[in-house]
């Protein structure tokens, strides 16, 4: 098994199909799994008793557990259960074994690789939307002289979870994962920048103050109307996918991830498969850009639905671990030459 999981070709929607690289993958990530199922879905529960909230939690443990197992390629990280468990409840065990197995190869492909480099870049694609669909807002942001806001982590659980994290209802958060499943792949940070500009007011409201701002960015609200505005977000970010397609988006460095090159074919969407190596040159560009980033935080759940734990591997984000990662996947990439 390649140990960064980065060479898997795609065959028949699974990302290997080594034996051996199954077990090794649910062995990996078993203990990590267990953790955030046992305190996770607290939101689409309430009124449960704890026995059927718990027998709910198991078939979310063999769901995620068997779609490792199918695609040895990928890695689990932390947030992927919420996105499970909205499959879980909406179209049941086994169709979300084939829907999340599809996603662990094509959409969130970026999400389950060995370190979050790619998703990094990914995330700085907020800002030059947020510049289409609200210059005003854009121009305060850019202009403050926040660290925090360099690179917009506060985005980072949307992107992870497709929300999931951050609104706790079934029925709104069902509307957008339609949106997502039938979209590109990039959709989510289209309806990220939709969103920020939903929440202009208070977030012009804090002034100059810039960790005032983050924390509002971090906290905001995703919808307040229900499914309603879950209607409304989406119609607005297909709209803003019609007027700056990922196509357009060049300008921004993403060299590493391969969401953006996403295509359809047979009616559904594919990514192309991982690069092979980085270039030399390309990793000593991430290096310079990542000595400026702030460590980042993944804010707190929607109530009920249990936080995210900053010392957990997919949030660890500082500069030093980032700057780890980038080194380490240079020095793979060398070891295959």
């Amino acid at each position: 098994m390649d140990p960064a999981g980065s060479r898997e070709a795609h065959r028949g929607g699974r990302c290997s199909s080594d034996p051996e690289d199954e077990a090794e993958a649910v062995v990996r990530d078993r203990h990590v799994i267990g953790c955030d199922i046992d305190r996770s879905l607290w939101a689409f529960t309430q009124g449960w008793t704890e026995a059927a909230r718990q027998e709910k939690r198991e078939e979310l443990r063999a769901l995620i557990l068997a779609v490792l197992r199918r695609n040895p390629g990928t890695w689990y990280y932390q947030g992927l259960h919420d996105v499970a468990s909205v499959f879980l409840f909406t179209v049941g065990p086994s169709m979300a074994e084939r829907l999340l197995g599809h996603l662990l190869c094509c959409h969130l492909r970026d999400a389950t690789r060995p370190d979050l480099g790619a998703i990094t870049q990914i995330l700085c694609i907020v800002y030059p939307l947020l510049e289409v669909c609200d210059p005003e807002l854009h121009d305060f942001l850019i202009s403050l002289d926040e660290p925090a806001l360099e690179t917009p982590y506060f985005a980072l659980s949307w992107l992870l979870t497709w929300f999931a994290h951050d609104v706790p209802d079934l029925d709104s958060i069902a509307r957008l994962f339609d949106l997502f499943l039938a979209s590109h792949p990039l959709m989510p940070l289209y309806l990220a920048a939709v969103a920020i500009k939903s929440n202009r007011d208070c977030i012009l409201a804090c002034g100059e103050d810039g960790p005032a701002v983050y924390a509002a960015l971090k906290t905001m609200k995703i919808l307040r109307g229900g499914r309603a505005q879950a209607d409304a977000l989406a119609c607005q970010a297909a709209a803003l996918f019609r007027a700056r397609p990922p196509a357009a988006l060049r300008h921004v460095d993403l060299f590493q991830a391969v969401a953006p090159d996403a295509f359809l074919q047979g009616g559904a969407w594919r990514v192309p498969p991982l690069p092979v190596r980085q270039s030399e040159q390309g990793i000593r560009a991430s290096v310079r850009a990542l000595r400026a980033v702030p460590g980042a935080v993944l804010g707190p759940a929607a109530p009920g639905t249990g936080g995210f734990d900053p010392r957990r591997r997919v949030a660890l984000l500082s500069t030093v671990t980032a700057l780890a990662a980038v080194g380490a996947a240079f020095l793979l990439s060398q070891t295959q030459t």
